[in-house]
Parts: C-alpha cells; sequence; structure tokens
C-alpha cells in the first residue's frame, strides 16, 4: 500500500474515512441522508452528465497517448494523472463564478498553475512518518473547513482577524513543509532521478494546458445551449428562428466575450421581423452600438 500512496496521501484518506464514518454515526435520520447520497449519485448518471464526462475522459485520454508518444508519460504517472482528473473536477466547480468575468481562461489557467505547482512540489516529494502526517493533515484540513464557512458569514473585524490567523498557520505549514522538502532534496539529490522529478513536476500544468481548450468550447456550447433556447421560446417565426441562430454562430463563433453580450440582449433579438433587423442587431450588439428603444 505504502508503495503506491505515500504518508500524506495514507493520512488523507483515513482522515476522509473517519470523517464519513462519523456523519453516518451522529446522523439523527440515516435514511434521509441514504436518499441525499443516493440522489446525488443518481445525478451524475444523467444522460447530459454522462456524455459531458465520457467525452471529457475520451479527451484526456487522447491528452495521454500524445504525451506517451512524445515519452513524456508512462504508466508510473497513473496515480498522478488519476489525482489531476478529480481536482480538475473540483476547480472547474470552483471557477463556475468566473465564467461571466474578463479573460476568465487566463485567470482559471493561473489559478490551476498555482495549485499544481504547490501540489507537485509539496505533496508528492518530501512526506514525513504517518502520525506526523496524519495530525499536520488533519490540522489543515480543519483550518480549510473553518475558512471556507467563514467566507460565507457576514464580514467584521472579527471574522477577518480570524481569517488572517488561519491564513498565517496555513502559510506556516506550507512554509515549513517547502524548507523540508528543499532540505531532502539536498540531502538525498544523488538518489533523486532528475528527469523524471522534472517530468512529474510539469505534468499536471501540462495536462491542464492542453485540456483549456476542451473546457472552453464545452463553455461555448453550453452558452449557445442557453441563448438557443431562449431563441426558440420567444421566436415564434421557424424560418426567422434558424436565420437568428446561423447568424450568432457566424458573427460571435468561438468568441465567449461577444457570446456574452448576445445573451444579454437575446430577448430584443429574439423579436425582430427581419433578417436584416437581425443581422443588424447582432452586429450593434457585439460593437457595443445596440441601444434598446422604448
Amino acid at each position: 500500500m505504502t508503495e503506491i500512496f505515500n504518508n500524506r496521501e495514507l493520512s488523507s484518506i483515513l482522515l476522509f474515512t473517519m470523517v464519513i464514518l462519523y456523519i453516518f454515526y451522529k446522523a439523527d435520520d440515516r435514511q434521509s441522508l441514504f436518499d441525499s447520497i443516493h440522489t446525488l449519485i443518481q445525478s451524475f448518471f444523467k444522460k447530459e452528465i454522462l456524455v459531458i464526462i465520457l467525452y471529457l475522459l475520451f479527451y484526456i485520454f487522447i491528452e495521454i497517448i500524445i504525451l506517451s508518444n512524445f515519452f513524456y508519460w508512462n504508466t508510473s504517472y497513473l496515480k498522478d494523472t488519476i489525482l489531476w482528473i478529480i481536482t480538475a473536477f473540483i476547480l472547474i466547480i470552483k471557477h463556475q463564478d468566473l465564467i461571466n468575468k474578463e479573460h476568465f481562461v487566463k485567470t482559471i489557467l493561473m489559478d490551476n498553475l498555482k495549485f499544481f505547482v504547490v501540489y507537485q512540489f509539496i505533496v508528492n516529494l518530501y512526506t514525513f512518518n504517518f502520525i506526523f502526517e496524519f495530525i499536520m493533515t488533519t490540522i489543515v484540513t480543519f483550518l480549510i473547513l473553518i475558512q471556507i464557512v467563514m467566507q460565507y458569514q457576514e464580514k467584521d473585524k472579527n471574522t477577518e482577524s480570524a481569517e488572517n490567523f488561519i491564513s498565517f498557520i496555513l502559510a506556516f505549514f506550507v512554509i515549513l513543509v517547502t524548507y523540508l522538502t528543499i532540505d531532502s532534496i539536498h540531502d538525498n539529490y544523488q538518489n533523486i532521478v532528475l528527469i523524471d522529478l522534472v517530468k512529474k513536476f510539469f505534468l499536471p500544468f501540462l495536462l491542464t494546458v492542453f485540456y483549456l481548450p476542451f473546457y472552453y468550447i464545452l463553455i461555448l456550447i453550453f452558452k449557445y445551449e442557453t441563448i438557443f433556447v431562449f431563441i426558440d421560446n420567444f421566436q415564434s417565426n421557424s424560418k426567422l428562428n434558424v436565420y437568428t441562430k446561423l447568424k450568432i454562430i457566424t458573427i460571435c463563433f468561438m468568441n465567449y466575450n461577444k457570446l456574452k453580450k448576445v445573451n444579454l440582449q437575446i430577448y430584443f433579438l429574439s423579436k425582430s421581423e427581419s433578417k436584416e433587423e437581425i443581422k443588424t442587431m447582432i452586429k450593434e450588439i457585439v460593437d457595443d452600438d445596440f441601444h434598446f428603444e422604448k
């Protein structure tokens, strides 16, 4: 087991198992808890979700084949790849509120880069003995959970002071483990395969960079679907309905910012009564020249 997972990963698995068992033990209504879990699992087996997951896994499979052909990926990186896939899903959920902001792709890329650099540099390279790892993992997890709860509370001086204190403690843990990691490399540099270390270090970043086009296209599809559903509901003329959709695709195409502008004015666009009006309005919307007249 220790050959597959390091002490930090084993302590995380143990902590997660203990938390799950505690939740089941303390639950007043276990049947409701089971029903909630059943509903959550069912949601992952909806046709739309399954199609997205299958396309995503196929895309990642293509990434791995490409990296393998360039002698960058082999089966020894399978665990890191699986952990990256799980973390990528978590980060996608975290980034949902960034989608409507400017330069969101750059923000997501930098966020992934920062996370995976810390992940690879700290988690995979140096670990302590199991007992210390379990204590440290428990403390860090507890502090992160408190920080998440505080984000949803009303801000005041006490809350901000507590958040800053927790951030300070977490930063201390990062600095401590980073120092011990560097010290470990210095003491054991003869036993470390440098090429393998560099590959392992940059693997998550490469996977993320290659994955972003898929993520971007997926976001475009969702936005187009939202716009088209609105057009179907408000544009009763079938010919104008199809023409509006085609014009939006030809003018906006892969530009998400243009699509956002169209989406904001889609109600007025759906009320257009001629092809020329539709064409002119879309161009005015994407060029920020559209002004609604009452």
